[in-house]
């Protein structure tokens, strides 16, 4: 873990934040990989790595209801290893006209 640790420092320092978010995704399956900022209701993005267009830098600000993050919010503690199976998450997202992926970006609008 040193190791990797010290690897993401140098990629950070001397290549920036999204290639830093580009190391971190790469040792996961997700597809996205973003720093956010709570902002009142809303969640901020403020840089995104997106293994699909990795020439995208920033998702869109959601609102924190329509996010898993709002569960941190209320739990603290929250471990969710696949949210279409976990039933202790189904339901408490709020459902909006634009639908959102588990890190609040949008991917559909109806």
């Amino acid at each position: 873990m040193k190791k990797e640790l010290e690897n993401f420092k140098v990629i950070l320092e001397s290549s920036g934040v999204h290639s830093a978010l580009k190391f971190l995704n790469n040792r996961t399956p997700h597809r996205y990989t973003g720093i956010y900022k709570y902002d009142g209701a809303t969640l901020r993005n403020i840089v995104l790595y997106d293994s699909y267009d990795q020439e995208l830098q920033k998702g869109e600000d959601t609102p924190i209801s329509a996010t898993y993050c709002s569960l941190v919010l209320k739990e603290q503690k929250l471990e969710i290893t696949d949210a279409s199976e976990d039933n202790s998450v189904k339901g408490k997202i709020r459902l909006w006209s634009t639908m959102y992926d588990d890190f609040g970006n949008r991917i559909l609008a109806s």
